[in-house]
């Protein structure tokens, strides 16, 4: 769509005016997979229980680190007797190494350290662990030998903290979800199948597209308190999942969570008629929700685009601290300056526009390629300076993805994004969320097809599925 959000805006004008496994309708997760690798995310920090330093060796400490898809941070929990399953890390699976309280059996005090050792059977109950699901629907491991909770101390939110055994309290910083990385789940765009729902009960919508709303809050806001309006209709999805669209020119599908106008807020951007559409997630202006859209072809083709599983498998907490967590420092007011409701774009805080602290973080870049702009004008591709960015979009990518400098090709190269600051970090964390990586993190990500946008000319259905 352009410049998503900032084109949307405009166009108004002219026509006058976002593995634990979760069901769609969040009733909690699915029964663990036991031939399955798991990131481990903690509630609390967002952070990723991995093995230290990729270790393979007796004593190697479970620590807590950024998600990255390493297989030092994915687990398999192997059934062993009466309930309880050995942990089993996938880089160290040919030495068998596995969850273990330091200290053997008699290790029962609250304190203990989780470490790998090699598995030895089941008369080692240090090594054993309980998956008991909560009613938030994480899950709290329990030792055998000790009936403790694996925790992380001091509720840290920090990386590089060794998780430990503790007594189990029901915080957050002892619940975890089980998230599969880089879209391994079995459905569209790497979710479960079971996310989407059952698709052949989805109204058929004859020269139009037929929307089908999913709550996907994993229980935190009932399908009454979950609300999507757009042309002028605002239902829960109680009273209706579904809307047919003929014809949306220039608009927005907005969701609330609570009531409706709650600040808890989000939308989709989207031209439509009849069965053509294009549409988008955006994070152009911020991230209110976690969004996700899937579109259904007649001709069985299908995309998704918008947050990957793993937002929507973790808390809001978890999230907003995963991005603090994630960013340079300047990036990291971002995500308290309006929480617990939004992650705004850094072009919209005061700290990086003009007369602001962060004021210059990338003029002196900008200058270096000859783009005389404010800091606030880069990342919002906006007019002002010369040249105007809001009429030179290869630029204006180049810099919110520190590639300016360099080459076409590496211009052209995603891989190469966000490597030389100063970047646009807040855009960079939204792509690393994504499905495929795509999404919008500043007006013109469309530029060497970075974006969510998506295009249609035979759609049958589209799915919104809105997290929390």
């Amino acid at each position: 769509m352009g410049c998503a959000a900032v084109a949307v805006v405009s166009a108004l004008a002219l026509v006058g005016a976002h593995s634990a496994a979760y069901g769609a309708t969040g009733n909690g997760p699915a029964a663990i997979g036991t031939s399955a690798w798991y990131e481990v995310v903690n509630e609390n920090s967002g952070l990723c229980a991995s093995a230290a330093g990729g270790g393979t060796a007796n004593g190697t400490a479970v620590e807590q680190l950024a998600c990255t898809g390493a297989t030092s941070q994915l687990w398999q929990f192997v059934p062993v007797a009466n309930g309880y399953y050995e942990v089993l890390n996938e880089n160290a699976q040919a030495g068998g190494q596995s969850w273990n309280i330091t200290g053997g059996v008699g290790a029962t005090a609250s304190g203990d350290l989780l470490q790998t050792w090699a598995y030895g059977g089941t008369g080692n109950t240090n090594e054993l662990f309980a998956a008991d699901e909560q009613s938030s629907g994480y899950y709290n491991f329990v030792a055998d030998n000790s009936g403790l909770c694996v925790d992380t101390p001091g509720a840290s939110t920090a990386s590089g903290v060794q998780l430990q055994q503790y007594t189990c309290n029901g915080t957050g910083a002892q619940e975890f979800s089980l998230v599969q990385p880089g879209g391994s789940g079995s459905g569209y765009g790497g979710f479960p199948s079971s996310f989407w729902g059952d698709t052949s009960s989805i109204p058929s919508a004859p020269g139009a597209i037929e929307f089908d709303f999913i709550n996907a809050t994993n229980g935190q806001y009932p399908d009454s308190e979950v609300y999507w309006d757009v042309n002028g209709v605002e239902e829960s999805i109680a009273q209706s999942p579904y809307y047919t669209m003929s014809s949306c020119t220039a608009c927005r599908i907005n969701f609330y969570l609570g009531s409706p106008n709650s600040s808890y807020h989000d939308f989709i951007e989207l031209n439509s008629s009849g069965t053509t559409i294009n549409a988008d997630t955006s994070r152009v202006d911020a991230f209110g929700l976690p969004l996700a859209i899937h579109l259904h072809n007649s001709n069985n083709t299908d995309t998704v685009v918008g947050e990957d599983y793993q937002v929507f498998s973790e808390s809001r907490t978890a999230l907003f601290q995963q991005f603090e967590n994630s960013v340079p420092a300047p990036f990291q007011q971002l995500a308290t300056v309006d929480a617990p409701y939004s992650i705004p774009a850094p072009g919209d805080v005061a700290a990086f526009q003009p007369g602001g602290a962060d004021a210059d973080y990338m003029t002196s870049y900008a200058a270096s390629v000859g783009a005389t702009e404010t800091t606030q004008q880069v990342f919002g591709c906006s007019g002002g300076g010369s040249p105007d960015l809001s009429g030179d979009p290869t630029l204006c990518a180049g810099l919110n993805r520190c590639v300016a400098q360099f080459s076409t090709t590496v211009q052209n190269t995603p891989a190469d994004y966000y490597q030389n600051p100063p970047c646009n970090y807040y855009s960079a964390f939204w792509h690393s969320v994504a499905v495929n990586g795509l999404q919008y993190g500043f007006a013109y990500d469309d530029d060497n097809g970075q974006s969510s946008d998506f295009n249609s000319s035979d759609a049958q259905y589209v799915q919104v599925a809105v997290g929390w």
